[in-house]
């Protein structure tokens, strides 16, 4: 089960986890990617698309913190078969690392797009196994 988060702004969020990764404002599947590439160091062999971020974060290429939190500050501009596909993903690298305790993630996303995120979990049969919350 993966649980999404939401709040107002990511300084709220600063207790969840020892590594905070702030991904700004992004309409594309390529900015998300590159935002999550530059801020979590991915190594330079990264594809750039689901499967290699899936692996990356299962993996956690250089991430010695115990717990990582990405919060999202806009994600609304994204295509939603785009954003269907991240949660996807997010919820895959959940489930992967509920079997293990050397890393959790929190993915915080701004609660002024819990509707929309919401709307997309609850009308899609593929992320039934995730969780809202609210900071």
């Amino acid at each position: 089960m993966a649980s999404l988060y939401f709040s107002k702004s990511y300084s709220q969020n600063a207790d969840l986890g020892s590594l905070l990764v702030v991904i700004p404002p992004v309409n594309s599947k390529r900015m998300l990617l590159v935002e999550l590439s530059q801020k979590l160091q991915f190594p330079d062999y990264f594809g750039f698309n689901w499967d290699a971020l899936y692996d990356l974060l299962c993996e956690c290429y250089g991430i010695k913190e115990k717990n990582i939190t990405i919060f999202h500050e806009s994600v609304k501009d994204i295509p939603v078969t785009d954003l269907l596909k991240y949660l996807d993903v997010i919820q895959a690298t959940c489930e992967w690392w509920k079997g293990y305790e050397d890393h959790k993630f929190f993915f915080v996303f701004n609660s002024n797009e819990k509707d929309h995120i919401m709307n997309l979990v609850n009308n899609n049969k593929y992320l039934l196994g995730i969780v809202i919350h609210s900071l």
